[in-house]
């Protein structure tokens, strides 16, 4: 007599929840579509995937194009400014390469030299991307840019950043350039 109870309410339980899908779905079982995967207007929720990649590239706040000279050889480029920030911790400046085609031009973090650079024309002072230290076994301590990003070049570049001193509160902009580029004048946001 023990677990007649139990078998009582186990009843209960499994007839509530017959009830219940039964209501829930106007007496009618759901028809299968085959391989019981559910098709997008049976699924729950909404379909968000054209918000997810619906993403257009920025435009660039500044350009430059010419032939960017680089350690692997030269690529002609254009240089898109998206973004120049200064804050009083750094200034982050953000760019892609675009190119007809996509090409590989080798600049990367160990190769800090090839990136962008700041230059204030009235003082002639240049702003370099900064740079840490990586030990390495046979040269010793190696300087590698602070940067994001990919070197590659192309009609859908990536984008890139690259890290660089706080600039003086007086600039309201700054010339932005590469090795075999002609400088663009960029606007700093704080």
């Amino acid at each position: 007599m023990t677990h007649h109870p139990r078998l009582l309410t186990a009843s209960v339980i499994a007839g509530a929840i017959a009830f219940t899908a039964t209501a829930c779905t106007n007496g009618q079982a759901p028809e299968p579509n085959g391989d019981q995967t559910p098709t997008a207007e049976e699924a729950p929720g909404r379909n968000v995937s054209s918000d997810l990649f619906a993403y257009e590239q920025p435009e660039p706040i500044a350009s430059t194009s010419g032939k960017l000279k680089t350690h692997l050889g030269s690529d002609l480029v254009t240089l898109e400014i998206l973004e120049l920030r200064s804050t009083p911790t750094g200034t982050l400046l953000t760019y892609r390469l675009a190119a007809d085609k996509t090409t590989m031009h080798g600049i990367d973090g160990f190769v800090w030299a090839e990136q962008p650079r700041l230059i204030d024309q009235d003082t002639n002072q240049a702003y370099l991307v900064g740079t840490a230290g990586h030990p390495d076994s046979d040269k010793g301590r190696i300087e590698i840019a602070l940067v994001t990003g990919d070197n590659a070049t192309g009609p859908g570049a990536p984008i890139q950043q690259g890290f660089y001193p706080t600039l003086p509160e007086n600039l309201t902009e700054i010339d932005v350039t590469m090795p075999g580029l002609e400088p663009t004048t960029v606007p700093i946001t704080r």
